[in-house]
């Protein structure tokens, strides 16, 4: 055993010495080992370990790593479970290296799980799996490994049961690459809370019928998942029992394809879905705010400090929900439920919740006679996270200001929508008074008349509590605003703090606040629902440049309030002009100052914003939608720092290119005649050829004389003939439109290496065969180049439409090609995509062709690549298929983040591009 009083170099220098022959053998396991090791006591096996683990890599390199790192993790176990593991793997590694590596990367999971039988089921399975391939293990104990590391190890025993169930039966080759295919599948697409007994039931129905584990995952998939256990039983077996009629019946029943499954299913419905509301909720809170507000699953937000037990919260652009809504024993309250929760979280975003604005909270603050600091604003936290901070108990602060929200927003909610008193606060008030029955923390007393307006006189309340609820309801009927905003439920919070601390203190028994924070139970709102107080989570865009252009603003000497500045911001499409910002800035806020002040009298005509427009923060003007005559689109983008979508953040002008009358087409065309010879040569062997014959078909156009013999000579052998005697005559069509998208950024001006042209050029040279190329084989096709300056300038330059043939203006518009600023990808993918899913062609394919990375405005590095990438899925989503050629670059690693592994081409001498251009293409459309 190792001594506990070891000091830690001694104990390193002994794992050194006892692991030294597996070092020598495998220096890079061995070193993975020793990491693991750091942590053990049972020093002593080391020896062994190594001796075995050097046997298995001697079969194998991957059986004996993972043989090796297996030992190291359960090292401290029992001598049983220890010597148990070790044999398991030695057995299996004499059966084959792949089924040594499977036991020993799965079998230390299920020992250190500590459910009882874990082991044993993985045997089972394992055993059961590999009578038929070992191979076929590797995605069913791969989803067992996924199971256990989201700390599921219910649903993996169940998971492994089911493996057994099915894999043990009698099956056909198809069934078994089904099977190991599918399991895996439902093992991680099945609802967390629900994946165990729905485990369960698929075993269930394997046991009577491997035919009906498909449907029954299909019908899973549909929607069968939203049944409950008890359901999920009634409905497989009513499904097997149509076995003993049909088994067609019985899989269309699980399927949800017959009208008996339907029906049986939306009987035993409780469970609602988002999904299934999600169109209808969005388009009411649409509607009813006027916002872009989203609808989201409210699940992902649990591992961001959000609370597993909050049903609906919002951040001022989107609502989000629960995945499914199970609260209720019946269908009709749970969909209810889904619509009142979302009614009531919009009121937030209605009456400008997460407006809120630290220096207006505390001139609202001052107001009511209260003495308060403006802390430092900083931009990665919220205003409302910096305010809640100056309290020595900032849970209790929040409580407060979240129970003082919710009753100014409540109010305001019941006298413009005078019916949410019979739609949405019912259910608030029924959940409160569950709540309040058994036994509630003090300040969930306050939430309830004030933010539910519930009479309180049948709970009979202690005299102490009813006098602080009583002191609080009079100092909020006496809010003031005509309606109060949010900064003056701030300010009664801060006005109540101090007599709540005190009857907090009496209340638990406490004399210190940093006593009081450890005995503190708090709030208590029905269906969890808060407001996000911000903390250090990604803020939204304009919040961000607000709070920084702030901090640019005090080292000049003036200020302006955040919330002013991402108001305008947010109705201008995050634009700022230096115009703007005159408007809106004030001086900066003095000691005791309720309200900002104007600047004096020719204050504003002194400053200068140079720098400030220099920087980007700023623009010149608005945009204008006729800015060139050209029409103007606005496109989402990707935020990779917040997760999510900016709406309508980037500007793209779809502006004609301009003309050059020079000689650069006709002069490309004669510098590489011979090659355009042989591209149109090759490009014309793809023209279809007329009409294709395809033969072996039961009825066509005429006999097939091939197939006819064969039929005679098969009725002469006594063969059963093929039926199959008759040609089709097909015209065949080629079906291809592609859009050729040109990077025009100031990079391609550079001179390629070894040429005294530019990239630019060369990459013109290729458009000019390329054109060629495409005439020659039919195919529709469209040239647009693309820049930028920012989001609020894209520059998508039309060069060649859709409907435009190669006339003369055309190859004028290639000779004037021109680099221009900087490589703002993402939009300009999103707007050829839009102009491609326009054209009803059966092939789309766009063609990216740059000569390096997304480069912009404040559009770089892991931002830039996160947004294209995306940009190029959602292309693809719509059936654009894109592919992207880079030039005069040497790597090719970055790349296949942004466009995937197989979805680019490299070409690091760019004087190639002529060349590779149209045999990429013709490769591409084969």
């Amino acid at each position: 055993m190792g001594q506990p009083g070891v000091n830690a170099q001694e104990n390193l220098a002994r794992i050194r010495a006892l692991m030294e022959p597996l070092s020598i053998a495998d220096p890079e396991t061995a070193e993975l080992v020793r990491g693991l090791l750091l942590s053990k006591t049972r020093l002593e096996r080391i020896p062994r370990l190594a001796e075995y683990g050097i046997k298995a890599l001697a079969s194998e390199t991957a059986f004996g790593k993972a043989y090796c790192l297996g030992m190291a993790r359960i090292l401290d176990e029992p001598d049983r479970r220890f010597n148990l593991y070790c044999n398991l793997v030695n057995h299996a590694g004499r059966e084959g290296a792949t089924l040594g590596k499977l036991v020993a990367e799965s079998m230390p999971l299920a020992i250190l799980s500590g459910k009882k039988n874990m082991g044993a089921r993985l045997i089972g399975a394992i055993y059961s799996v590999k009578k038929w391939s070992a191979h076929a293990m590797e995605r069913p104990l791969e989803a067992f490994s996924w199971l256990m590391h989201r700390d599921d190890p219910d649903a993996a025993a169940a998971y492994l049961h089911l493996v057994r169930v099915v894999f043990h039966q009698s099956m056909t080759y198809h069934q078994r690459l089904l099977f190991s295919q599918l399991l895996p599948k439902a093992a991680k697409n099945l609802p967390k809370a629900r994946r165990c007994f729905q485990m369960q039931a698929l075993a269930k129905v394997g046991k009577v019928s491997l035919d009906c584990i498909e449907p029954l995952c299909d019908g899973l998939e549909k929607g069968v998942h939203l049944l409950d256990k008890e359901a999920l039983e009634i409905f497989t077996d009513e499904g097997l029992g149509r076995l003993s009629h049909s088994r067609d019946a019985a899989m269309k029943f699980l399927r949800l394809e017959s009208k008996l499954g339907a029906d049986a299913f939306s009987s035993l419905q409780v469970t609602v879905s988002l999904e299934s509301n999600r169109q209808v909720i969005t388009r009411y809170l649409r509607a009813r705010t006027g916002k872009g507000l989203n609808v989201k699953p409210i699940e992902p937000l649990h591992n961001r400090g959000v609370g597993r037990h909050t049903l609906s919260i919002t951040d001022g652009r989107a609502v989000y929900l629960p995945g499914e809504m199970g609260f209720f024993p019946d269908k009709e309250n749970n969909t209810a439920l889904y619509k009142a929760l979302a009614r009531l979280e919009a009121g937030l975003c209605e009456f400008e919740t997460y407006d809120f604005d630290l220096t207006k909270a505390v001139f609202a603050c001052r107001a009511r006679g209260l003495e308060f600091s403006l802390p430092e604003t900083q931009s990665q936290y919220s205003d409302l996270f910096l305010f809640l901070s100056e309290f020595d108990a900032f849970q209790i602060a929040r409580d407060l200001f979240v129970a003082l929200e919710h009753a100014r927003v409540g109010r305001l909610l019941l006298e413009k929508y005078p019916g949410f008193a019979k739609s949405a606060f019912p259910y608030m008030i029924a959940e409160m008074e569950r709540i309040l029955e058994q036994g509630a923390p003090p300040m969930t007393w306050l939430y309830a008349p004030a933010a539910l307006g519930m009479d309180m006189e049948k709970f009979h309340l202690d005299d102490d509590v009813a006098r602080i609820i009583q002191t609080s309801l009079n100092a909020f009927q006496s809010m003031e605003g005509d309606p109060p905003d949010v900064h003056q439920s701030a300010a009664l919070t801060a006005d109540l703090y101090g007599p709540w601390l005190g009857f907090l203190q009496s209340w638990y028994g406490v004399m210190m606040a940093k006593d009081l924070v450890r005995e503190y139970q708090p709030m208590q709102v029905p269906f969890g629902r808060t407001i996000l107080a911000g903390g250090n989570a990604p803020m939204p865009e304009n919040d961000r440049r607000a709070a920084q252009l702030m901090a640019k603003l005090s080292q000049m000497g003036v200020y302006a309030l955040r919330s002013d500045l991402k108001k305008r911001m947010d109705s201008q499409h995050g634009t700022l002009t230096e115009q703007d910002l005159r408007d809106l800035i004030v001086q900066p806020p003095e000691q005791g100052a309720t309200e900002p002040q104007p600047l004096e009298p020719g204050q504003e005509e002194r400053m200068d914003f140079s720098s400030l427009r220099d920087s980007g923060d700023l623009a010149h003007s608005l945009p204008q939608d006729d800015d060139l005559n050209a029409p103007v689109f606005w496109y989402k983008e990707w935020d990779h720092n917040s997760q999510d979508y900016l709406p309508d953040y980037c500007r793209v002008v779809a502006s004609p290119g301009l003309p050059s009358h020079g000689e650069f087409y006709d002069a490309s065309l004669k510098e590489h005649s011979g090659l355009v010879k042989n591209i149109r040569k090759s490009f014309e062997l793809l023209r279809p050829q007329g009409l294709a014959i395809l033969r072996h078909w039961v009825e066509g156009d005429d006999f097939d004389y091939r197939a006819l013999i064969d039929y005679a000579v098969d009725r002469r052998m006594g063969r059963t003939p093929s039926e199959r005697l008759y040609i089709k005559r097909v015209k065949q069509i080629r079906d291809v439109s592609v859009l050729l998208l040109v990077d025009l950024s100031r990079s391609t001006s550079n001179l390629a290496a070894g040429s005294e042209k530019s990239v630019l050029d060369v990459e013109k040279e290729a458009i000019v065969l390329f054109c060629e190329a495409l005439g020659a084989v039919g195919d529709s096709f469209a040239i647009a180049g693309f820049s930028g300056a920012g989001r609020l300038r894209v520059d998508y330059t039309r060069i060649k439409d859709f409907e435009e043939a190669m006339t003369p203006e055309v190859k004028q518009r290639i000779s004037g090609m021109a680099p221009s600023r900087n490589t703002r990808m993402g939009p300009a993918i999103r707007h050829a995509a839009h102009v491609l899913s326009q054209v009803p062609s059966k092939v789309r394919l766009m063609i990216v062709l740059s000569d390096g990375f997304p480069n912009d405005l404040e559009y770089k590095g892991q931002y830039s690549i996160a947004d294209t990438r995306k940009a190029i899925a959602e292309a693809r989503s719509q059936q654009v298929h894109v592919h992207a050629i880079t030039v005069n670059l040497q790597t090719s690693i970055n790349l296949d983040l942004i466009y995937g592994g197989v979805h680019h081409n490299l070409i690091s001498d760019v004087r190639e591009l002529p060349h590779k251009l149209p045999r990429i293409y013709r490769t591409l459309t084969r």
